[in-house]
């Protein structure tokens, strides 16, 4: 089987990242505290989380159902599209539909740490929404790096009418909702971390024939998904509406997107490849806009 690139496991750091990942300032003031992991994902508290994306974000499909009883943690998917879903036979075949993930370099703003966020539509929706509202008016701002804004994301558990648990995410443009510029101390902290952490390669996709190979490994009785919500037959993507503006927006309306309250997952892993080139104007609702093979979502 196939070599494939895996990432730290939960609570461990990348090669590099301890000398690097902490803003200098934070670094000393957090010394007693536990240790961060590299990857950032948010779960339910009281307090809202509050970062600024550095670099251009990546979007991924991967599973975590299909292979569990096989593989330890989630596979990232060859495919990205559902036109393309004929590249993944858990998808096209067995009804596993892969779920739709980003991840992007982030500054923490309560501890100035870099760290790779990971989160779903929950998160990303507003955000991909402000980038296309953008690209409509052609305003001098982006959504990472520098001339950019910071967000804030609130995240809670409620209990649906069915009585199951669920998670919440609120997203917004963190007040006063103009553009920040990065200090030069953070543009150095950056260059060194991105140097040293190559953090793309994580969320290539795997192959064709990985995927097979994981397929033919699993039981005849779960060759085929017959329940829960990655059945493909049930899974229908939610539209994302970019409003048009003449001016740049200063904050986006809160979305509250809802998804099922799940553990911390486990690292993913995908194959070695090189980092697929840059794309803008992806709207994942929409297959008539698909930008290409790679299919970044900024």
């Amino acid at each position: 089987m196939e070599q494939q690139q895996q990432k730290p496991q939960a609570g461990e750091s990348a090669p590099g990242f301890d000398e690097i990942a902490d803003h200098p300032e934070a670094s000393k003031s957090n010394q007693n505290k536990p240790k961060e992991s590299l990857f950032w994902r948010f779960k339910p508290r009281e307090k809202a989380y509050n970062f600024h994306l550095v670099e251009k974000p990546v979007g991924y499909r991967q599973h975590w159902k299909a292979f569990k009883s096989i593989f330890k943690g989630p596979v990232i998917s060859p495919a990205f599209y559902e036109s393309e879903m004929d590249k993944d036979v858990a998808w096209s075949k067995g009804g596993y539909k892969p779920d739709l993930k980003y991840a992007g370099l982030a500054i923490d703003r309560d501890t100035g740490s870099l760290r790779i966020l990971e989160a779903g539509n929950g998160v990303f929706k507003d955000i991909i929404d402000y980038h296309k509202a953008c690209q409509a008016d052609k305003c001098n701002v982006s959504v990472y790096g520098d001339n950019a804004p910071d967000w804030q994301v609130t995240v809670s558990t409620t209990v649906d009418k069915n009585g199951k648990e669920r998670t919440e995410y609120k997203c917004r443009i963190k007040p006063p909702g103009m553009p920040v510029s990065l200090t030069q101390e953070e543009k150095d902290n950056i260059a060194r971390f991105t140097a040293k952490v190559d953090w793309r390669k994580w969320y290539v996709r795997t192959t064709r024939e990985f995927i097979q190979e994981l397929y033919d490994k699993l039981s005849p009785e779960l060759k085929i998904n017959t329940e829960g919500k990655n059945k493909t037959a049930s899974a229908k993507p939610a539209p994302l509406i970019a409003p048009v503006v003449s001016t740049p927006p200063a904050s986006v309306p809160v979305v509250v997107t809802t998804a099922p309250a799940a553990a911390a997952p486990t690292p993913p892993v995908s194959a070695p490849a090189s980092t697929p080139a840059p794309s803008t104007g992806w709207d994942p609702s929409s297959e008539s806009n698909e930008v290409g093979d790679d299919a970044p979502p900024f």
